[in-house]
């Protein structure tokens, strides 16, 4: 797609030929389901030194949601960086390379179901409650 836009800088117009190329997203799609205490295996981020957008939700026990933009990078070690929010704990951001690093809440009420690092390019989903009576479910969903 070609668009001509017409830029004012300064008080001087400008007309510009800009190109932009329209394409699809690729999605992954991950659900869960963790007893009390429990943690999912490691799901694997999807894309190296791309922009991926992580959409998460808690549809059972303390249902809720959260976002991130996540950024795999590719170098050794896999460096993972995001930015986002969730609606336990409000803007959530960070970096590393270590496992077992919080990135975002799930649920809206206690910050029990937690999506942490799990090593190098991995994520994971935690369930933090602490009875038996707290099993959790959701869904991961990756855009990239």
């Amino acid at each position: 797609m070609h668009a001509r836009v017409l830029l004012t800088i300064f008080g001087v117009s400008i007309l510009a030929l800009v190109s932009a190329t329209r394409g699809s997203a690729d999605e992954a799609t991950v659900s869960y389901a963790l007893a009390a205490g429990a943690c999912s295996k490691p799901i694997a981020v999807p894309a190296n030194n791309k922009p991926v957008h992580v959409l998460g939700t808690q549809i059972n026990f303390y249902a809720g949601v959260g976002e991130v933009a996540l950024l795999r990078l590719g170098a050794a070690g896999h460096q993972l960086y995001w930015e986002g929010s969730d609606l336990f704990a409000g803007r959530e951001s960070g970096s590393t390379v270590n496992p077992n690093v919080h990135i975002m809440y799930l649920d809206t009420t206690q910050g029990k179901v937690d999506v942490q690092t799990a090593g190098s390019g991995y994520v994971k989903v935690c369930n933090a409650a602490d009875n038996s009576y707290s099993p959790v479910a959701g869904y991961l969903t990756f855009l990239y």
